[in-house]
């Protein structure tokens, strides 16, 4: 016999069993799915057009690349970023990203095709993605690089408990993680 105090609390257990959605063990959760749920559809190639992003779902790494083409730093580093994104992307599980500070969406496009850049940028007109992102992965400067796992888990950033450490940093533990 159930006792008339514990009456409520059962059919409460008995309620949430019933309406909680079971998920199969072989659905497959999509990697990145925080990231891409900010960003939804508002990725661009340095001509403005809008690309298909789906394919970032399937990577095991992201790297959300904070820049901008007025910073010298930044200037500097892009360059390594490139070469390196050229030289591990085609046999690795990663993708990059740019989130950008110019003053402009001109200016961002050029510093794309000036500087080769072979990934996709949130699109300049989404303030409130980029100004996501930068609350949410952004350092207090740029260059900021930031590794992601397929989790949206910061594994690797520019900063270190608030200091600088700079992005070549993240490129050298992102390096490691691919050779595991």
């Amino acid at each position: 016999m159930i006792h008339h105090r514990i009456l409520p609390y059962a059919a409460c257990i008995v309620l949430f069993l019933v309406s909680t959605p079971v998920v199969p063990e072989d659905e497959k959760k999509d990697n990145h799915s925080l990231f891409l749920f900010t960003v939804g559809d508002t990725l661009v190639n340095p001509e403005n057009e809008k690309r298909d992003i789906s394919y970032i779902a399937q990577q095991r790494y992201l790297l959300v690349y904070f820049s901008a083409s007025w910073c010298a730093p930044c200037r500097k580093f892009t360059p390594l970023l490139v070469k390196f994104y050229k030289a591990k992307k085609t046999n690795h599980n990663f993708e990059v990203v740019l989130v950008s500070s110019d003053a402009n969406e001109g200016a961002m496009l050029d510093y794309m095709k000036t500087d080769a850049m072979p990934w996709l940028a949130v699109r300049f007109s989404e303030d409130g993605a980029r100004n996501t992102l930068k609350q949410k992965y952004g350092g207090t400067g740029i260059p900021c690089l930031v590794l992601l796992n397929e989790n949206d888990e910061v594994v690797s950033d520019s900063y270190v408990n608030g200091k600088y450490v700079g992005p070549l940093k993240v490129l050298n533990d992102l390096n490691a993680a691919l050779k595991r």
